[in-house]
């Protein structure tokens, strides 16, 4: 089984990582800290806000489950 987690700020998919094993998805209201592969979004924040929470599980076939979080920088992050 793969399984991915998806990081979106504004309509864009900002991170996309893939784990063997279960991801335990934040809930929405959360601060996740976040360090992104792409250095660019640390310019935005290092702590976020997840705003909401979507999973997708697809056919056994696929054998893939994705957690798409939609975040927001945090206004409090000090960096």
């Amino acid at each position: 089984m793969k399984y991915i987690l998806e990081v979106y700020y504004r309509g864009d998919c900002i991170e996309h990582r893939e784990y063997a094993s279960p991801i335990i998805a934040p809930r929405k209201g959360e601060r996740i800290r976040v360090e992104f592969q792409n250095k660019n979004y640390y310019e935005e924040s290092i702590w976020w806000i997840v705003e909401d929470v979507h999973h997708i599980f697809f056919s056994m076939e696929l054998q893939t489950q994705t957690v798409q979080l939609f975040c927001v920088p945090d206004p409090q992050d000090g960096q």
